[in-house]
C-alpha cells in the first residue's frame, strides 16, 4: 500500500520539477503532496505511521528510505536550487524541507474530519492550501530586510514588522 500510494506520489513529484522556476515547480509538488496527505489512503498510513511502525523494523527502514527520504530529497532539492539562484534566501534545504512536511501534514490532519482534531473544518482544502503555501513560500523568499534571529541574537532592522523591536 505505501509503495502503491506514498511512493508513487513522491515519483510524480520528481517528474514534476523538470520545468519552471524553483518557485514554480515548488508550488507544483506542495499542491501534489497537499492533494496526497488530503486523501483517505494518507490517514490510513499516518496512523499506521505513528501507532505500529516500530514493530516491523523492516517496514520502517522501507518507509524512511523510501517516503521520508525521498521526499525530504525530492523538496531539498528544489529549494537548493531557488537557494542558488537566489530565488529563495539562504537557509538550509533539508530544514526548509522538514518544516514544509511538518506543515502540510498538521494543516492537514487539521482539516480532516476524521481526526478528531478537526480545527480547519471550516475552510475548503484549497484555501488551507493557498494559506500555507504563502506562508511557507514568503519564508522562503529573498528580503532586502533583516528578519529576527530565532537564537535571540540582536537583528538590526526588522522591516516588515509594524511595531519596534526594543
Amino acid at each position: 500500500m505505501i509503495r502503491q500510494t506514498a511512493v508513487a506520489t513522491i515519483e510524480s513529484g520528481e517528474k514534476t520539477v523538470t520545468q519552471g522556476t524553483p518557485t514554480e515547480q515548488l508550488c507544483a509538488v506542495m499542491r501534489g503532496y497537499w492533494k496526497f496527505v488530503r486523501t483517505p489512503v494518507f490517514s490510513t498510513i499516518y496512523r499506521l505511521v505513528l501507532g505500529e511502525l516500530h514493530q516491523f523494523p523492516d517496514l520502517a527502514r522501507f518507509y524512511a528510505d523510501e517516503v521520508v527520504a525521498r521526499g525530504l530529497k525530492l523538496f531539498s532539492g528544489i529549494i537548493r536550487r531557488g537557494v542558488e539562484t537566489g530565488e529563495f534566501r539562504e537557509i538550509d534545504p533539508m530544514v526548509a524541507a522538514r518544516m514544509l512536511v511538518a506543515l502540510t501534514i498538521m494543516n492537514g490532519i487539521w482539516r480532516d474530519e476524521q481526526t478528531g482534531v478537526p480545527l480547519l473544518r471550516h475552510k475548503k482544502d484549497e484555501e488551507v492550501f493557498r494559506e500555507l503555501a504563502h506562508f511557507y513560500l514568503h519564508s522562503l523568499t529573498a528580503s532586502e530586510g533583516a528578519f529576527a534571529q530565532a537564537d535571540g541574537a540582536p537583528s538590526d532592522t526588522v522591516s516588515f514588522l509594524p511595531f519596534y523591536n526594543d
